[in-house]
């Protein structure tokens, strides 16, 4: 009864959807016109496979296309996935191998060699020795990553000589492989040639900066067109582009160990940048939908990459969708940086523009003239915008300090955190310490080291959580809440590191449950209201850590987690369920 009394009251459902589409799009456009942007929704507007009609493509002469909503979505919801156009390494690897992507050296502090060396039957190129690999790329009518660049080094001798030198010491080669990958669509695949062609590459901003101009041209252009022989098919004008589609456009992506970088597309790589992303992303590695979970039967090295797109928070209909292309802890310097550096353009976003970073002060640096006078002032830049701001003392106002000092003091601190190893919970510790009375506590480089600590904590020898004492329990709770305050400003939502850190703050708040009660500081009976409001927390971040972490791809760490904290909610709700 309810029902009809609303469809007679609203209309029918059909109908109210027409309505609610219309009014969705009229606020685009009138949104549009109220910021004076010449905007309009693409006459070809595309449509993702998950939400017909979710999102559509915009055109503006300030941030050139992107993607908005054409409907409300709702948190965790996929918007985009797409299988990568092209993979390969990122620029300045070392030795992978270009079919498995299998490190061809030992990682620093690993125990694990380098695999031995196998060279491909057919050019000569150095690749690993796994034997899941050697069966796939000898396997009669097989394709994989490395075929159509096979023919290529083949045909030159100058290549067999230059890799044969010292295969693992060419790492520049390394450079070149995916751009040739581009290019070789040309000829094999038009569909992912085309692809490639509509990004865009900022040729003009990047010729102004020689350093990467000049790179690409001896490490790239001149190597496709000198010792690969390929210099009657491609130019160097069309080279420097296919360089910089990947350098404006390319995610980074993980697999067997290396770090790569791929293309994804055909919308992917429309989406907009915003140092407060609304959505987040993860990359998968499949089998071909027609593969085999088993070597007996399929090969495992033989799969394709794809990239899930997923809404974090709530975005109504008409909004921009946004991923940040930068680390979302870093200050707003080192942010700005990066994107000047690699995309090749400076954020001027809500956070960018504030020196307070939202409220999360991950920028700033404590006063030295206020200290001992009660609350220590925080130094910021009076304009976070302009590289060579003045930074002021907002307490006192009596300090300032000019912007070259501040970089220095920061490239000095941010070197001395390299140097931590992964596993030092008291050097991670040391380095707070020192840094106390010059780091703001939500400062990147401090919550870089806490954000580890809040990891090692619980899991490594001699800090595990059933040996590590209260103090310690209640170190890496509270650093846990402290991450979380930080975390729901600049990566709100159901992100990927706010659903690790649940997953690590429901341990400490568990086991001082379990030993107040061992110890008879907590009593079931006495305290029942008290041990139900700390059971419930534990019980809220356990859920919430499942419902973020089991999106994430089944073989990961973060699924495990999922997996784990699913197993522990049914154990605390049994409990639950006995105190009621």
């Amino acid at each position: 009864m309810h029902r009809s009394r609303r469809n007679k009251k609203s209309g029918s459902n059909r109908d109210r959807k027409q309505r609610n589409q219309n009014k969705c799009d009229k606020s685009i456009n009138d949104g549009d016109e109220k910021k004076g942007i010449n905007d309009q929704i693409s006459a070809n507007a595309k449509v993702d496979k998950y939400n017909e009609k979710s999102f559509a493509i915009k055109l503006s002469d300030v941030m050139g296309r992107y993607l908005v909503t054409t409907k409300n979505i709702q948190p965790a919801e996929i918007i985009l996935d797409e299988e990568a156009i092209v993979v390969g390494p990122c620029q300045g690897t070392k030795p992978i191998c270009l079919v498995c992507y299998r490190p061809l050296f030992a990682k620093e502090n690993s125990l694990i060699p380098h695999p031995n060396l196998v060279p491909c039957e057919k050019c000569n190129w150095p690749l690993c020795g796994d034997q899941s690999c050697i069966e796939v790329r000898n396997e009669p009518g097989v394709v994989h990553d490395h075929s159509e660049e096979c023919k290529i080094f083949a045909a030159s001798k100058e290549n067999n000589r230059m890799v044969g030198k010292d295969p693992l010491k060419e790492h520049s080669l390394y450079e070149a492989i995916v751009p040739l990958r581009c290019l070789l669509y040309r000829d094999s695949n038009l569909q992912r040639w085309k692809a490639i062609a509509e990004m865009e590459s900022h040729n003009a901003i990047r010729k102004m900066q020689p350093n990467i101009w000049n790179n690409n041209q001896e490490k790239v252009a001149n190597v496709i067109r000198g010792p690969w022989g390929l210099g009657d098919k491609f130019t160097d004008d069309e080279i420097h582009t296919v360089c910089g589609a990947l350098e404006v456009n390319a995610f980074e992506i993980g697999h067997n160990g290396s770090s790569l970088r791929a293309l994804f597309g055909p919308y992917a790589y429309l989406i907009a940048h915003d140092c407060v992303p609304n959505t987040s992303h993860v990359d998968e590695f499949h089998l071909p939908s027609n593969g085999k979970k088993d070597s007996e039967e399929g090969n495992k090295e033989t799969g394709i990459f794809r990239m899930k797109v997923r809404s974090s928070m709530a975005i109504s209909c008409g909004e921009t969708l946004f991923l940040s292309y930068a680390y979302t802890l870093q200050g707003t310097m080192a942010r700005r940086e990066h994107l000047r550096q690699s995309k090749f353009f400076s954020c001027m976003c809500k956070r960018c523009k504030d020196p307070t970073e939202l409220g999360t002060y991950l920028s700033a640096l404590l006063c030295p003239v206020c200290e001992g006078v009660g609350s220590r002032g925080r130094v910021l830049p009076k304009d976070p915008l302009e590289e060579t701001s003045e930074w002021r003392c907002d307490s006192c106002g009596r300090y300032a300090v000019d912007s070259s000092s501040v970089t220095a003091i920061i490239d000095r601190i941010t070197a001395e955190s390299e140097t931590l190893t992964s596993d030092a919970v008291e050097a991670y510790e040391a380095f707070l310490q020192r840094y106390r009375n010059v780091l703001h506590p939500s400062h990147y480089l401090a919550i870089g080291v806490k954000h580890s600590l809040s990891q090692l904590y619980g899991k490594i020898s001699g800090y595990t959580i059933h040996e590590m004492p209260r103090s310690l329990l209640e170190r890496k709770r509270n650093l846990c809440r402290e991450l979380l305050t930080v975390f729901d400003v600049v990566e709100p939502g159901k992100s990927r590191i706010r659903g690790i850190t649940l997953y690590e703050l429901h341990a400490p708040l568990m086991t001082l449950i379990t030993r107040d009660l061992e110890e008879g500081k907590l009593n079931v009976k006495k305290q029942k209201r008290e041990l139900l409001k700390q059971l419930n927390e534990v019980l809220k971040c356990l859920e919430e850590a499942r419902d973020i972490l089991k999106c994430e791809p089944s073989n990961s760490p973060e699924a495990s987690m999922a997996a784990a904290a699913s197993e522990g909610l049914k154990g605390l709700q049994k409990w639950l369920s006995t105190i009621t």
